[in-house]
């Protein structure tokens, strides 16, 4: 990739690059532990703001009209969805530890509109991958969180409970129900989204919210 766009976006990588580290000695920054859906979907933000979508027309119509397809197919575009899930929930990671947070809102954006589209939950074996490389106060543990309280009922979590983080059922046991009205978006953006100017609040200039401002390329942010 080239590194005026990846240093646009990231201070992390600014940082590395025209620092006195390694990296700006060779020039070179090696993502460890990054597989390569991740890095793709990495890429592609980087360049477009955006994702490309995953399901063809076709699977988009076999879930649209399950009836007139078998179990396999089903399941088929399903795990389909779920690796999708997979990929998103690490590219947050990813974002978070290189300190992009218009790329962290956008991956949760991505997560409510599978969920919203094809009733769909982040599968909870996720869970575990989630708290292992988060802190207490990520957005993503948070969104996870009421996402899950708000959508999925106590017996399928009593069902997976063997691969469910004792410290996620904490936090679940700990939270109140607080409604929150998924399809209002600047309820979700505040609930969800990190601010920017929290990331950037040394920068001269100013945001006007979260998601604005003009990219590398002089698209507006999406």
């Amino acid at each position: 990739m080239q590194k005026e766009v990846a240093t646009f976006y990231s201070r992390v990588l600014e940082v590395a690059f025209d620092g006195d580290f390694l990296e700006g000695q060779t020039q070179t920054y090696t993502l460890e532990d990054v597989d390569e859906g991740v890095f793709k979907l990495f890429i592609q933000w980087l360049y477009r703001q955006r994702f490309g979508y995953y399901l063809t027309q076709a699977e988009a119509d076999l879930l649209r009209q399950p009836e007139s397809h078998t179990e396999e197919q089903l399941k088929a575009v399903k795990d389909k969805i779920e690796k999708r899930q997979e990929l998103l929930v690490r590219l947050w990671v990813l974002g978070d530890r290189l300190s992009i947070p218009r790329l962290q809102n956008l991956v949760v954006d991505e997560l409510e509109n599978i969920r919203f589209t094809w009733t769909t939950t982040v599968p909870l074996r996720l869970l575990e991958e989630v708290y292992e490389n988060t802190v207490e106060e990520s957005r993503l543990r948070k969104f996870l969180l009421l996402h899950i309280k708000s959508f999925l009922s106590k017996d399928v979590l009593r069902e997976h409970v063997e691969v469910i983080p004792k410290t996620f059922l904490l936090d679940y046991a700990l939270t109140s129900h607080v409604y929150l009205d998924w399809s209002n978006r600047e309820c979700f953006r505040r609930s969800f989204h990190i601010s920017v100017t929290e990331v950037y609040e040394d920068e001269d200039e100013e945001y006007g919210s979260e998601t604005s401002g003009q990219g590398y390329f002089g698209r507006s942010f999406r």
